[in-house]
């Protein structure tokens, strides 16, 4: 294993130490049951990212073939249920005019955003392919969190996109 390899993995890992605390810190702040839940899972992906990065050094270490990690089930499609349910949406509607959970939103937004750009940023620098392919891969896991983040700040504050197009409420023109 490359020291390059080596350093890109510690670096993971401690990222993912420091998005699992945030995030824990988060949920633990948060008034709305989403924003809680959004928080933990956001938190458990963290754990998760750790013990592969964890696992991945601990082979390459023992002088195993290098094996590009699997992107784990993306986080909206784990959280799709919970976000849908009735009495969540309900939930995040009268936790509207909480700006703490949006802030900590955008807080997690800025720390994903750059974890991707750091991430992107190794790749670049990167001397042999294993290391590039890493740090791309890593670039996407911190992109789907983004994408999670977005779209509960979306959520909670009735903005947003779909499909290239801006939300726009009709029940007021009517």
């Amino acid at each position: 294993m490359s020291k390059e390899l080596l350093e890109v993995i510690e670096a993971g890992i401690e990222l993912e130490k420091k998005g699992l605390l945030n995030y824990l810190n988060f949920a633990h702040q948060s008034k709305s049951i989403t924003g809680k839940n959004v928080f933990i899972q956001l938190a458990k992906d963290e754990y998760e990212h750790m013990r592969i990065l964890e696992d991945l050094k601990k082979k390459q270490l023992e002088g195993g073939t290098f094996e590009l990690p699997k992107l784990p089930k993306r986080v909206m499609e784990k959280l799709e249920e919970v976000l849908v349910k009735p009495e969540h949406k309900e939930q995040t509607l009268k936790d509207k005019g909480n700006l703490n959970d949006v802030d900590a939103l955008k807080m997690a937004l800025d720390f994903e955003k750059r974890a991707s750009a750091m991430y992107e940023e190794l790749a670049k620098k990167a001397t042999d392919e294993e290391t590039k392919k890493l740090a791309q891969s890593l670039s996407k896991w911190e992109d789907s969190h983004y994408d999670l983040i977005q779209a509960e700040i979306d959520s909670i504050t009735n903005t947003g996109f779909f499909m290239g197009i801006k939300g726009f409420e009709m029940s007021e023109r009517y």
